[in-house]
């Protein structure tokens, strides 16, 4: 007789471990969310970035919650709202803790659950953002799964375009077409200011005076001139060619 009871009190053993496994692991390997956005590029003249909680699969007797946490930039976000769908009680969110909860007892796979909602501000000036909703567990009473997502959304009206970034060692032509602008511009001012300095000194000539007339004080042969205009004309040439280098160098040279 109490060989008998034993054998009862395992097998009553058994039946309880089996059946707690059992419905562990039908929620673990049929309840799944999925979370979709409807844009994570914004447009300047949008105004709000929506949220699909999806129950894409679920095998139980409809007894179904969730909870979980919504987090995003108040800088970018003006509010957040959550609205119940597929028969779902109203959710509830609280924004000082940032939790998101609903049931329903008519749970079903293949539906949609939820729709968040948040409000973009005016004159955002950043150019991402992330929404992230973590530890979102689904439970039935007796098991639970959890669900966590990030979404990033960019700005590309507040992208700044930047300049190329071209390095003149993987561009040598631009080096040698400056070297060879350079060379002729500074050939060029240099041959013409030689050219003016040689004519101007082949048109001063001093003709011989004779007999009386002559002046004692003036000498009788060409006298070299180095007078101010021959000095402002040299003067300028080499400014000119210096000048015309050091632009071209400058334009040749790209801004980081």
């Amino acid at each position: 007789m109490k060989k008998k009871q034993i054998i009862v009190g395992i097998a009553i053993f058994l039946l309880i471990v089996l059946s707690v496994g059992f419905v562990w692991a039908s929620v673990e390997d049929n309840c799944e969310v999925t979370l979709q956005t409807n844009s994570t590029e914004i447009t300047q003249s949008q105004r709000q970035v929506t949220i699909m909680i999806n129950l894409d699969a679920y095998d139980g007797d409809g007894y179904l919650g969730y909870e979980g946490t919504l987090q995003y930039d108040t800088n970018v976000f003006e509010d957040a709202t959550i609205t119940s769908l597929s028969d779902w009680e109203t959710a509830n969110y609280d924004k000082a803790s940032q939790r998101i909860m609903a049931t329903t007892t008519t749970a079903k796979a293949g539906t949609q659950i939820a729709q968040i909602t948040l409000d973009l501000k005016e004159g955002i000036t950043k150019t991402s953002t992330t929404v992230s909703i973590t530890d979102l567990i689904f439970s039935d009473g007796n098991s639970q799964k959890t669900f966590s997502q990030t979404f990033n959304y960019s700005f590309p009206y507040n992208a700044v375009e930047e300049e190329p970034n071209i390095d003149p060692e993987e561009n040598p032509n631009a080096n040698v077409l400056t070297n060879q602008v350079i060379n002729v511009v500074t050939n060029q001012v240099v041959n013409e200011t030689a050219n003016t300095i040689q004519n101007t000194a082949q048109d001063i000539t001093i003709e011989a005076v004779a007999g009386a007339n002559r002046d004692q004080t003036t000498a009788t042969t060409t006298i070299p001139q180095t007078g101010s205009g021959l000095g402002w004309i040299v003067t300028l040439g080499v400014i000119g060619v210096i000048g015309a280098a050091a632009y071209i160098r400058y334009r040749s040279i790209p801004l980081k």
